[in-house]
């Protein structure tokens, strides 16, 4: 089978899009059993409160503001749902919060208002990363939270997904490389499918499901011929009290 990344086919794509809310509860689930056996407590804030809570609840705070900004409470937030549903580095947690609320709130704001008139994303990354313990993937996480059109997540499932046999490069090259890739396939997709408004974010979150959900064991879920939403919220209201309906609610139409 080829690749999703390399697939034309919009309909599986749909359906890894549609399935997030499904994976994303896995891994949660996952991360709780290994602590139970660890005889540690349970997350608190589980990873599926963390990213209902990142996809659906912080760009509508942030858009809410004016100027558009993100809080220190919100950075920390941030950090720890990236570090949850990746990989766990305790010493950024600890460092992100040496960071002043001024420093947070200016450097946010000053990023998403010149890229909102600029467009420049590479300077809005380069800014974010001034902040202590901020690099491009943690940067792409707060643009991507504000403008999911155009700037992908830097997920490590997806930038693999998106450049297969090449090295991550966690540097600003190597995002501007793989957001590149990944906003290019949200206008080929775009333009092959008028039923949904695919977003960089979009594109982003479908390939870390398929790369999660062959990794957790996951079936994909079906996706219909009128799906034009994402995030499996019915499936995962369905499993767990929090669902996950991710670009949905953040898609300009």
């Amino acid at each position: 089978m080829t690749t999703l990344f390399s697939c034309e086919a919009t309909d599986r794509w749909k359906q890894c899009l549609k399935s997030y809310g499904s994976v994303i509860k896995a891994l949660s689930d996952k991360k709780i059993e290994s602590a139970a056996k660890a005889k540690k407590p349970k997350p608190n804030p589980t990873l599926l409160q963390l990213d209902n809570w990142y996809q659906n609840d912080l760009p509508g705070a942030v858009c809410s503001r004016s100027p558009a900004h993100v809080t220190h409470a919100e950075m920390a937030k941030l950090m720890q749902w990236k570090l949850t549903r990746g990989k766990f580095r305790p010493r950024l947690a600890q460092l992100i919060q040496e960071n002043t609320s001024e420093s947070i709130e200016t450097c946010t704001r000053d990023a998403f208002t010149a890229y909102d008139k600029d467009k420049d994303l590479a300077a809005a990354i380069q800014k974010l990363s001034s902040l202590k313990a901020v690099g491009p993937a943690t940067a792409s996480a707060v643009m991507a939270c504000r403008f999911p059109e155009s700037c992908p997540f830097m997920a490590d499932e997806s930038v693999t997904g998106a450049m297969p046999g090449i090295a991550i490069q966690y540097t600003h090259k190597g995002y501007m490389a793989y957001a590149s890739k990944v906003t290019t396939k949200a206008r080929r997709l775009r333009a092959q499918d008028k039923s949904h408004r695919w977003t960089a974010h979009d594109v982003e979150l479908a390939l870390w499901t398929d790369s999660l959900a062959k990794t957790l064991g996951v079936e994909l879920e079906i996706a219909g011929d009128d799906d034009s939403t994402a995030g499996s919220k019915d499936s995962a209201a369905a499993a767990a009290a929090t669902s996950t309906e991710p670009a949905a609610k953040r898609r300009k139409k």
